[in-house]
């Protein structure tokens, strides 16, 4: 197991039950990794996936168990607090970006050695930092843009005044606010509202923004141009709290999640407009 996850970066995207068990998101309280234990950072998208996978494993591979730090705090949801994945090795919670955590080679100052981290989930496929990683594909990513909705548990969210018909050239016009200098309003693809477009992007390093940005044929630079500008917010991946905040609101999720997780969030994902899939 050494052998196979270490210096991997898994690629995922689906939010699947293979194994029953407690979820372990992060570490359970008393059980602190050794310099021999297999451990890596998990994306939202598939954190409860290896949550439950490991909780499984570690059940009755109590010798050799493997655990998965979440990319947010699993208790209060804030991110960038220090871990400690092996003895020696602490630094700050990856959000969305366990490739450069992977790449940075951290060795444990226990015996100047251990890798601080064995493995990492992104929901993308190599790219020009993935260099002496190893990308182990096993599920499909599949994404749609989102937008607030009433629903059961939220039923005061206001609808949206978006299209849910966008297509991928409507969401390149959207998102390329930070070259063209223009905030589109709503009227502009057929609604009947003239409110402004409120856009919103996952944080720097996350695979959906990565793999969005590829979708659509924007680059990097002209979505940080975007955040910069104020035409476009930077928010946590997979987190409908902003979305539904507002009916001028756009964001993109993980079809997986929501199915699974967030169908019941105040959020709806568009039915016939934008959609991007890719084997990981």
């Amino acid at each position: 197991m050494h052998t196979t996850l270490a210096r991997a970066a898994l690629v995922s995207a689906a939010a699947i039950t293979i194994l029953a068990g407690t979820a372990q998101a992060d570490p359970p309280p008393g059980h602190n990794p050794t310099l021999s234990d297999i451990v890596g950072v998990c994306e939202t998208s598939v954190a409860s996936l290896l949550d439950d996978l490991s909780a499984a494993w570690n059940a009755q591979n109590p010798s050799d168990p493997f655990y998965c730090y979440d990319s947010v705090n699993p208790l209060t949801g804030g991110t960038g607090d220090p871990i400690t994945t092996k003895p020696g090795c602490t630094f700050a919670r990856p959000d969305g970006a366990g490739v450069s955590v992977l790449q940075a080679d951290q060795k444990s100052t226990v015996d100047g050695i251990t890798d601080c981290l064995d493995f990492a989930s992104v929901e993308r496929g190599p790219g020009s930092d993935s260099a002496g990683l190893t990308f182990l594909p096993f599920a499909q990513e599949a994404l749609r843009y989102a937008t607030s909705n009433p629903t059961a548990s939220f039923p005061s969210v206001p609808a949206t005044n978006a299209p849910q018909t966008l297509t991928a050239a409507n969401l390149a016009t959207i998102y390329s606010c930070g070259a063209s200098g223009t905030t589109s309003h709503w009227s502009d693809f057929g609604a009947a509202s003239t409110d402004a477009v409120e856009a919103l992007i996952p944080q720097p390093g996350s695979g959906i923004r990565t793999f969005f940005e590829s979708s659509i044929g924007v680059t990097e630079a002209t979505i940080q141009a975007g955040v910069n500008a104020g035409c476009l917010l930077q928010v946590q991946d997979d987190d409908p709290a902003p979305i539904r905040a507002n009916a001028d609101r756009i964001g993109l999720f993980d079809v997986p999640l929501f199915t699974t997780k967030y169908s019941d969030s105040g959020i709806q994902l568009d039915a016939t407009g934008f959609s991007a899939t890719h084997l990981d």
